[in-house]
């Protein structure tokens, strides 16, 4: 367990959002669509990421290993307690070295109770980082509360006796993975599914497609959900 803390002091000056962005390293490149109406959390080297797209984060966490300008957002290395930054951002030095620094980001924002928290990420050349993602949808899973990994091109969901609405279009693909066991009823895939058993290691259902715009899953067990991401949304 992530201890030792706590956002309290400073929840009356963030905005009151029901979803967050977490932004995970400086590899992404940022979008207007990526914003909206959600608060900007950047991880560690995310605030690189947001620093050349000229994005102001609400909140900066992490060790700081990975920020190139420290100075530019007003991080002073002694203080290990949240403080204001140099553009207004809240500061949360996280430096145990026990977790990562997504992991504690995740246990923090828990503190602001939001509807839905996408993480955008870039794992193309490490994909220890994209395992470790699936481990942390798992670990930080709330059936009131929705986490999204996004990365370039798709999205993935981790659900427990869930049903799901997948939005894309016609031929993009959808594959359910196990975590550990699922038993799997679709609607809208080109390969319908009915209480068809999944397990880790054993079966999975990869690269079947959506038929239209949307498809249902519904899964009793876990599992994760990867789809593609809806780019003409």
């Amino acid at each position: 367990m992530i201890t030792g803390t706590s956002l309290t002091d400073f929840k009356n000056l963030l905005p009151a959002y029901t979803s967050w962005l977490m932004i995970t390293n400086d590899l992404i490149t940022l979008e207007p669509k990526h914003i909206g109406q959600q608060g900007i959390w950047a991880i560690d080297g995310g605030a690189n990421c947001c620093k050349t797209f000229g994005i102001r984060p609400d909140v900066i966490s992490g060790d700081f290993d990975s920020i190139l300008d420290a100075s530019y957002w007003g991080i002073h290395w002694e203080k290990q307690t949240p403080y204001t930054g140099q553009h207004q951002n809240i500061i949360v030095p996280t430096p145990d070295q026990q977790f990562t620094d997504t992991d504690k980001a995740l246990s923090l924002i828990n503190q602001l109770a939001p509807s839905q928290i996408t993480i955008l990420t870039h794992t193309q050349h490490r994909p220890d980082h994209m395992i470790h993602h699936l481990e942390l949808l798992k670990k930080h899973h709330l059936n009131s509360r929705k986490i999204i990994l996004q990365t370039t091109d798709s999205k993935i969901t981790y659900i427990e006796d869930q049903s799901i609405w997948l939005d894309s279009y016609p031929k993009s693909y959808c594959s359910v993975i196990a975590a550990p066991k699922a038993t799997v009823t679709s609607k809208g895939l080109k390969f319908e599914m009915t209480n068809h058993p999944l397990t880790l290691g054993q079966s999975s259902s990869i690269s079947n497609e959506l038929i239209g715009h949307q498809a249902l899953i519904e899964v009793k067990g876990s599992a994760w959900i990867i789809s593609h991401l809806n780019h003409h949304a």
